[in-house]
């Protein structure tokens, strides 16, 4: 990573032919009340003009050009290193951000000592008084998801508060917490890598807050959209990936059955979708697990390095929600 530089925030912003949202991104931050901050645009070798269209109208960015579309995890570790600020905060490209989005990040970090990251509160873009993500939750039967995704927003996530973790859609980490948790997993190429770096954050005694006046609008799949069969293969495979690597040895055992139990029924019932649909998910799930050895290695070093009780891990996981709303809790994530 580069060398640190105090009260900067680094702005990370992975492109993958976005153009058309990128005005939107890019003028909200430029309204900004936060003003000490660098735009780190990495473009996943996009051919819809994206690279010209912000050299053009955006000078103030930094733009880092990939050959090809390495996938999220890599983009965003690529502009992390090259970053400078003590903050590194992740925004989508599909994405506005409100005025204060980036003072109010701030303020969590500053304000809660013991925090490493903090979650915002994403409304979607086109149905703003709709929830995206209100900080993620990870569930006792291996899942994950956006809290509150798809609720009318009525108040209900009004209070700041310590979640499990926060999506990457926008967030915000202390540069010194990625040090010693690490970067993204680039093996997840997309999807749930937001998850997985915040469950290694907790194992290492990292407590995440959601910051509800910290608001961004989300078109949502403006990049990927996990309904293609490609990518569904990515989320049941990384799903497993993030239970293997991080769920602790108790832990795993007592949830098993729940586990199990999921993993086949959402396996049948994501063939509603189609039969390339439902084949894809199941072909996930067997990545996941046919990469057991290689996951194993990984999973001795992160649970080696837990600076919390089994029981502080069990207290932040949640109840299973239903198997239907689960299947749509991946969809506009990036």
């Amino acid at each position: 990573m580069s060398a640190q530089t105090e009260d900067l925030i680094s702005i990370i912003i992975p492109n993958y032919n976005g153009k058309e949202f990128l005005g939107a991104c890019l003028d909200s931050l430029r309204k900004q009340a936060y003003k000490d901050f660098e735009i780190i645009l990495v473009d996943n070798g996009s051919t819809d003009g994206s690279v010209d269209f912000v050299k053009q109208n955006y000078p103030e960015a930094k733009i880092i050009s990939l050959p090809t579309n390495k996938g999220f995890a890599y983009a965003v570790n690529t502009g992390i290193r090259e970053s400078q600020g003590e903050y590194i905060a992740l925004l989508n490209n599909d994405t506005e951000a409100d005025p204060h989005w980036l003072e109010e990040l701030c303020k969590g970090l500053e304000n809660n000592l013991e925090a490493g990251f903090c979650a915002s509160k994403t409304l979607f873009f086109h149905n703003r008084d709709v929830i995206n993500s209100a900080g993620l939750a990870y569930h006792m039967d291996g899942t994950a998801g956006d809290v509150g995704y798809g609720e009318l927003d009525e108040g209900q996530y009004d209070e700041r508060q310590k979640v499990f973790g926060a999506s990457g859609v926008a967030v915000i980490y202390r540069r010194e917490m990625l040090k010693d948790v690490g970067l993204f997993d680039e093996d997840f190429f997309a999807f749930y890598e937001d998850v997985d770096l915040s469950f290694r954050a907790q194992l290492c005694g990292y407590q995440c807050i959601y910051q509800p006046k910290a608001v961004v609008y989300h078109v949502g799949g403006g990049t990927i959209s996990p309904k293609n069969p490609k990518n569904r293969f990515l989320c049941d495979r990384n799903l497993i990936y993030v239970l293997i690597k991080n769920l602790p040895t108790k832990l795993f055992i007592k949830y098993l059955p729940s586990i199990l139990i999921y993993q086949i029924a959402s396996a049948v019932y994501l063939f509603k979708y189609g039969f390339t649909f439902g084949v894809s998910s199941i072909l996930g799930k067997f990545a996941g697990v046919f990469s057991i050895l290689k996951l194993m290695k990984r999973r001795k070093i992160i649970q080696r390095r837990r600076a919390v009780s089994v029981e502080y891990i069990a207290s932040l996981l949640t109840k299973s929600l239903g198997l239907k709303r689960k299947a749509r809790l991946g969809e506009n994530r990036h």
